[in-house]
This record gives C-alpha cells, sequence and structure tokens, in this order.
C-alpha cells in the first residue's frame, strides 16, 4: 500500500482544525502506518501553528508544522507543503472537515491503477454525496465560473475548486515547481500544468460537508479568479508552465 502525505493549509483556523487532524489520525490508526501530516500555517494570528504542535506533542501521530511568516495564500501554503511532502501519494484538505477521511480511501484504492497521476474530487458527480448544500447564490456563482473555466482553459473539468485532490509524488513536485498563482485561481493553475504536463486526471465521487461559515468574498473574489484565468492563459504563452 502506499505511503500518504496530507497537507492542510490553514489560515486562522484554530477553531476548526483540531477536529479535522483528530478525524485523520482516528482514521489512519485503523487504514495504515506511514502517513504524515503537514499543516502549513499560512501567516495566522490566532495561534493555530501553537496550538496544532501542542496537540502533536501529545499524540504518537507524525504531524509537523509548517509556518508562513506572511499570509501568502491558499496555493503557496500547497506549495510549501509539497516541497515538505515524503511519501508517495500526496493529498490536500481543507482544514475546516469538508472532506472526510472516507475520501482518502477511496482515492488511494483508485491510485492501484499505476496510469492514474492524480485525481480530483468533483462534488456533480453521480455517487457523490453534498451535505448541507451551499447557500443558493454561492451555487450560481461556482456554476458560472465552473463553465468559464471550462470555455477559456479546461474543458471537461467540471469541478476545479473541490478542495479535496491527490498526486503521485513526483506529479506534485513537477506541478507545484510550476505555480504561479497562490490564492483563488490556484486550483485552475494546478489542473492545467497537469494537464500541460501530460498526467492523467482522474475525477473521483466525493462526500463534501460544507461548512457554514465561508472566507469567499463573492464579488471582489470571483473578479479576481476570472482575471486569474487569463493569467493562467498568459503564462501558457510565455512557455512557463513547460
Amino acid at each position: 500500500m502506499n505511503s500518504i502525505s496530507i497537507i492542510i493549509p490553514a489560515y486562522n483556523e484554530s477553531k476548526r482544525i483540531l477536529p479535522t487532524i483528530e478525524g485523520l489520525v482516528d482514521f489512519f490508526s485503523g487504514f495504515m502506518s506511514k502517513y504524515e501530516i503537514i499543516v502549513v500555517d499560512d501567516g495566522s494570528t490566532d495561534g493555530t501553528s501553537e496550538l496544532v504542535k501542542k496537540f502533536a506533542s501529545g499524540v504518537s501521530a507524525n504531524i509537523s508544522v509548517e509556518r508562513l511568516d506572511l499570509n501568502c495564500g491558499k496555493g503557496m501554503a500547497v506549495k510549501r507543503g509539497v516541497e515538505k511532502a515524503e511519501n508517495d501519494i500526496v493529498f490536500f484538505v481543507d482544514a475546516d472537515q469538508s472532506y472526510g477521511p472516507e475520501n482518502i480511501a477511496y482515492a488511494v484504492k483508485e491510485f492501484e491503477d499505476p496510469a492514474i497521476s492524480m485525481l480530483i474530487g468533483d462534488r456533480n458527480l453521480k455517487n457523490s454525496r453534498i451535505i448541507n448544500p451551499p447557500p443558493l447564490l454561492r451555487t450560481i456563482s461556482g456554476k458560472i465560473y465552473s463553465l468559464l473555466v471550462q470555455s477559456l482553459v479546461l474543458p471537461g473539468i467540471t469541478d476545479s475548486q473541490c478542495g479535496f485532490k491527490a498526486f503521485r509524488h513526483e506529479c506534485a513536485v513537477n506541478i507545484f515547481k510550476r505555480v504561479t498563482i497562490f490564492r483563488f485561481g490556484f486550483d485552475v493553475e494546478v489542473l492545467y500544468i497537469a494537464k500541460k504536463l501530460g498526467y492523467k486526471i482522474k475525477k473521483m465521487p466525493i462526500t463534501c460537508r460544507n461548512t457554514i461559515e465561508s472566507r469567499v468574498r463573492l464579488i471582489n473574489d470571483s473578479l479576481r479568479m476570472f482575471s486569474d484565468l487569463f493569467t493562467i492563459r498568459a503564462n501558457d504563452k510565455k512557455g512557463l508552465y513547460l
């Protein structure tokens, strides 16, 4: 069975991150022994790092904390995690328990196919389960953004923003050393680079528990995500993804 690295990017997650880590530790205790959890604190000001370190000191699990001095964006946090990851399969998951460990078990089985380089959760697939669906406005804006992503940069990818993705280690390293976008548009860039490099991406059904709190500022962040699509196309023309 493959060894696993779990990367959790975190920004001011002191109220939500421990249940996520506890759930992962409980899951792995009955699933496999060779795993690591890497929490990357993206410049938090609420003591997230200290909280995780204290928890880690009291358990036998392999939990480490990386800290960015400034808030650089989720993409930069994941990139730092990839640089530190040592195991065969690299996952990144959100800090708020949106995607439970049951998704990891499914993904590990999928990676038994050696042709698969990357797995992405897709909330639109038939067997996906959405618990606590998001507000209607978020759903509509997400659908519109998905159509833009498919028409401008990623035809066939219907859920680029799902916060559950997994890579073979070499694939993750090769992708993230080319990443230039570190905030909300970074998921799209990661997928674009993966396709550019010829990696096989497979969609998987996902169980997603939407949290009440969302940090997406609908208008400002949507505009930035839209402009990032053109940045990706411009970067490709410059040869930055080769």
